[in-house]
């Protein structure tokens, strides 16, 4: 897994141009950012990377590499 691949699963979990997002994106200024983009996120980390990963987490997580990051820490 690439940060390039895991903002494209991002940018497509939350149905967004690939382009507006990065790993530097601060995910949760984004104007599409609500309560189920966080449960489509969840779900999309657990599907495609069998890591659980909650609420808490996307609230301490400000970029997209936050959350790469903390998913990378955990897979196993």
């Amino acid at each position: 897994m690439t940060l390039e691949e895991f903002s494209a699963q991002f940018a497509d979990a939350i149905e967004i141009s690939h382009g507006d997002v990065s790993g530097m994106t601060e995910f949760k200024q984004l104007d599409i950012w609500d309560s189920l983009c966080v449960l489509t996120i969840i779900a999309m980390v657990d599907t495609n990377y069998n890591v659980t990963v909650g609420g808490h987490d996307l609230e301490k997580a400000v970029s997209v590499s936050d959350l790469f990051d903390l998913v990378r820490s955990r897979t196993k």
